[in-house]
């Protein structure tokens, strides 16, 4: 008994079973891919299009020929009914846009007791311009996509550098014109004639939310035409159309909030002048 302790065997130590991660696809958000194709960096667009596939049954993108196939099925399908959407959705906001200019501008126009030149001018700024843009835009998407086309990137790189100055104007004077319509509907004649136009046309939107049709569709471009370049093959012949379209779009956007920028600094800059004026005359 009082002979040393034998020593225990040592336990032999577990071995940790490391868990094979399979070779999933990282997900990635399409801002992160596509939102940067306005700059002049790029990204692996083969690698990203065989990440829109859908996996195999070992969780890694599918090899073989037919899962490939089904995924370019599915993919079609996918950019088939954006580019309806697109359609769809230009043809109902260039019917809203026709009841801002029928049911508001035109009658507000040769009402002189309600509303003068230069505020109907600043409430409504260059909408119908927007509009015909809007229409001719319509004009060549429709009978393109009805002949069973699924091309319409050159459309938009076309007919994009025409829409960038009436954007522009229109997003400076957005402000301007949100400004003028709640001085002008304090007016009870004013109010009164808002009203009655807007029981006439139950299912249209408000007059101030109207006001925003505009830069609400430009938000709709940049979605659609990101969704639909993520499902567009490298090798389709409308992929770098669409990335120039986008490019133009992106673009023409932030020159429109750079002029915004610069002009609440200007009328910022004067505010404060005139304050100054105000304490040195005190």
């Amino acid at each position: 008994r009082g002979g040393a302790m034998d020593p225990q065997p040592d336990k032999p130590e577990k071995k940790r079973r490391r868990k094979k991660k399979l070779n999933k696809p990282k997900q990635v958000k399409l801002s992160d891919q596509i939102g940067h194709l306005d700059d002049s960096s790029s990204f692996d667009e083969e690698e990203y299009f065989d990440r829109m596939l859908p996996e195999g049954d070992n969780g890694s993108p599918g090899n073989s020929e037919e899962s490939s196939f089904v995924g370019l099925v599915i993919l079609g399908e996918r950019r088939k009914k954006l580019i309806e959407e697109l359609l769809n959705s230009e043809q109902t906001h260039v019917d809203l846009l026709q009841t801002v200019v029928v049911n508001y501008l035109t009658p507000l126009k040769s009402r002189r007791d309600l509303m003068e030149e230069s505020q109907w001018k600043l409430l409504f700024g260059n909408i119908y311009s927007i509009l015909s843009w809007n229409m001719e835009f319509l004009s060549h998407l429709r009978p393109r996509l009805d002949l069973g086309s699924d091309c319409f990137g050159d459309i938009l790189v076309t007919m994009i550098p025409f829409l960038k100055p009436l954007y522009i104007a229109y997003n400076e004077n957005y402000e301007m014109a949100q400004y003028t319509y709640r001085k002008c509907i304090k007016r009870s004649e004013f109010a009164d004639f808002m009203s009655n136009r807007s029981k006439m046309n139950a299912s249209s939107t408000d007059m101030l939310s109207s006001l925003h049709l505009p830069i609400q569709r430009l938000i709709m471009y940049d979605s659609l035409l990101k969704e639909i370049i993520s499902l567009t093959p490298i090798e389709h012949p409308d992929y770098a159309d669409l990335c120039t379209a986008y490019r133009l779009m992106r673009a023409m956007e932030r020159a429109a909030n750079r002029v915004v920028d610069k002009r609440r600094n200007m009328d910022m800059v004067l505010k404060i002048q005139e304050s100054l004026i105000g304490v040195s005359d005190y």
